[in-house]
Order: C-alpha cells, then structure tokens, then sequence
C-alpha cells in the first residue's frame, strides 16, 4: 500500500505438490480508473489459473472482472 491508498494484494492457492495453481489479485490504484462503474471502489479484480503437466507448467488462463471468459496468456 501507498501513502495514497493505492495497493495490490494476491492470495495464492497451492495443490498437494505444492505448484501454485491459483492467483487471486485485487489492484485499487485510484489513477488508473477514470470509469466508475466498471470498477466499483476503483479495485480491479483479476484471476490466473495455472495447470501443469507432468510436474511442468504448461498454461497460464488469466481473467478480469469485467470478462467473462478465461484467456490463455501463456504459452502465447
């Protein structure tokens, strides 16, 4: 957090190997929303999905509030 009130906090979800597999993040930063009603108190809400493969990463799906649906954002 800023001395303006601005911050992002995540909250991460791990599996039974202990791979990240689950990011919560919430982004309040009073300058970057000029449209109010897409971002009720100027908090930005995002989501990652992380899925592995044999102990490997092999996708990244990535989601704001204001979607719907999951995008895939790695591999691009």
């Amino acid at each position: 957090m800023d001395n303006k009130g601005n911050y992002i906090a995540e909250e991460y979800h791990y599996d039974k190997n202990g791979h990240i597999v689950l990011i919560d993040r919430q982004h309040k930063d009073r300058s970057l929303f000029k449209n109010k009603d897409h971002f009720p108190n100027n908090i930005y809400i995002s989501r990652f999905i992380l899925e592995y493969s044999n102990n490997n990463l092999y996708q990244i799906k990535w989601n704001a509030d204001t979607e719907k649906e999951m995008k895939i954002i790695y591999p691009k």
